[in-house]
């Protein structure tokens, strides 16, 4: 039997809750959920406040024992809805037996437990997918880095081959010009080819090919220079490239005397036969290629990178003949700094040990060449090469030096002890030519010092150095004129040495002619039994 309401519970219910009676007939059930009233007294657990939740309320079914709600409960927790048993919907709502206000406890606890519930399953099922995900992009990226890093070291062990092969110089004219700020000087026109094999030994990529400029320079001055087009080498395949190193009028600025071999000729004329020995002219290329092979696209592209140099002597007197530059040529990968000092170490000391063995021969007839030095330094060494150094301060035909090049330091120091010791006449001269150990800054094609740097630049009126180069300059003319007064003097001596060598010659000669005479006339005979010589003893 439906028990009779408390004043409390129709106050409670009154204002706020809608009917206690369910709709008939499949409408949505709501049911209500009561928490304990703060204001109970005496242990009176009713509750004071009603919640509008789904129908079927335990406040209108009936309640019953904690094992029925702890079944519902538990039966919530893994299904996810709550249920409604036969029970509870046929069983008329009735309050007897239950403790006031116990039942609402476990109400507010079965549903805040499957809240947690929801909760944990969505903060378990969301990671998880993220971290397949993850776990696949990684391995993906590993897997194709492992992939990648296989391709660029395989294409690493296959560097492409490059070989020089030639070079050509069609023609190399001095002529008499100005520079861009009209400074008169000799002015170098060069038309050069240089070929070069390029062999791509790679089996699985192609590589694209550039160049930094072809550099024909001839000690510190840069006389030509010429651009490589680029191109494309396929895969295992090779071909021959010619490059054009071009010059024209480029200001020697005092290096033009050397290289006066080859003058301007008119348009439509033959050039006339050289007749004067003139010497080979050092010179050094210089270039740095650059092989990019694309092997996985952009990913994978490894750079192969070869530095150049060879040193060449250009012949004048041999124009449109091919120079080989097979063992000329020096090889290496882009240098870093500290190759690159190592590199600049090691060429100065091979200078210092070419010093060593060379010595400085003045005093020397225009007439004298190479292979007369050769002849008559044979007695004491053997000449590896010989360079003639001219002096061009001074418009004199007076006798030049040479640098000669022997086998060993202990030859060059014999061979400056015997000039020195006895005199040493070559090629005629009335005077013994001098010899001395050559020094660094005889030489015209030293390398630089290393940690050294120099810098060439034209000072102008107005700059901070101008003043100190103008007396630099002064100091230079004056230097020059008393280097005349000296020359003009040694001219007069080396003019009254020789007369009087002269001198010293003729005597000898009309001693040896009335030797002669004595000789032949017979009386040699009556001198010897005149002062008692047996000529048989000599």
């Amino acid at each position: 039997m439906p028990h009779a309401k408390t004043d409390s519970e129709v106050t409670s219910l009154a204002p706020s809750s809608p009917p206690r009676s369910p709709p008939r007939g499949g409408g949505r059930a709501v049911y209500y959920v009561q928490s304990p009233s703060r204001d109970s007294h005496d242990g009176e657990k009713t509750a004071t406040s009603v919640h509008s939740t789904p129908a079927l309320s335990p406040m209108a079914s009936p309640r019953h024992s904690h094992s029925s709600v702890g079944r519902d409960s538990s039966s919530s927790r893994f299904s996810g809805h709550p249920k409604r048993s036969k029970h509870h919907q046929h069983q008329p709502g009735n309050r007897k037996g239950v403790p006031p206000g116990k039942s609402g406890w476990q109400e507010i606890g079965v549903i805040e437990e499957e809240g947690l519930l929801d909760e944990e399953e969505h903060t378990r099922i969301v990671p998880k997918r993220c971290y397949y995900l993850l776990v696949f992009v990684l391995g993906f990226v590993a897997l194709f880095s492992f992939f990648a890093l296989v391709l660029w070291g395989a294409s690493r062990s296959q560097k492409p081959q490059i070989v020089m092969k030639s070079i050509t110089f069609q023609n190399f004219i001095i002529q008499a010009g100005t520079d861009a700020s009209l400074v008169p000087t000799d002015m170098a026109t060069t038309n050069s080819t240089v070929k070069f094999t390029y062999k791509n030994k790679g089996t699985f990529f192609g590589i694209h090919v550039t160049a930094d400029p072809f550099e024909l320079s001839y000690s510190q001055l840069k006389l030509a220079s010429g651009d490589l087009n680029k191109f494309y080498q396929s895969r295992s395949s090779s071909r021959t490239v010619a490059v054009s190193v071009t010059g024209n009028k480029v200001p020697l600025y005092g290096g033009g005397p050397t290289l006066t071999a080859a003058p301007a000729v008119s348009a439509g004329k033959k050039s006339p036969p050289v007749t004067t020995t003139v010497p080979p002219v050092p010179m050094v290329l210089r270039t740095t290629l650059h092989s990019r092979a694309y092997v996985l696209g952009a990913l994978v592209k490894p750079t192969f990178t070869r530095t150049i140099e060879c040193k060449l002597h250009m012949n004048p007197a041999k124009l449109n003949k091919p120079i080989s530059l097979d063992k000329a040529c020096q090889y290496s990968s882009c240098p870093s700094m500290a190759t690159s000092d190592e590199q600049a170490v090691k060429d100065y000391a091979d200078f210092e040990n070419k010093v060593k063995r060379t010595i400085y021969l003045d005093q020397l007839s225009p007439q004298v060449t190479s292979s007369v030095i050769k002849a008559a330094l044979a007695q004491c060494a053997n000449v590896v090469n010989v360079e003639f150094i001219v002096n061009y301060t001074i418009p004199y035909d007076i006798p030049s030096a040479a640098l000669v090049e022997l086998d060993d330091e202990m030859q060059a120091k014999a061979a400056v002890e015997l000039m020195n010791d006895f005199p040493f006449i070559i090629g005629g001269m009335p005077r013994p030519v001098k010899a001395t150990p050559a020094k660094p800054v005889m030489f015209r094609d030293r390398p630089s010092r290393p940690g050294i740097n120099k810098e060439f630049r034209w000072v102008k009126q107005g700059d901070d150095e101008y003043e100190a180069m103008k007396k630099l300059k002064t100091l230079a003319k004056r230097q020059e004129a008393e280097n005349m007064a000296l020359i003009k003097n040694q001219l007069e001596e080396e003019k009254e040495l020789a007369k009087q060598q002269q001198e010293v010659l003729d005597g000898n000669c009309k001693k040896y002619d009335m030797l002669e005479t004595v000789m032949q006339n017979g009386s040699i005979k009556n001198l010897a039994h005149r002062y008692g010589v047996n000529l048989n003893d000599y």
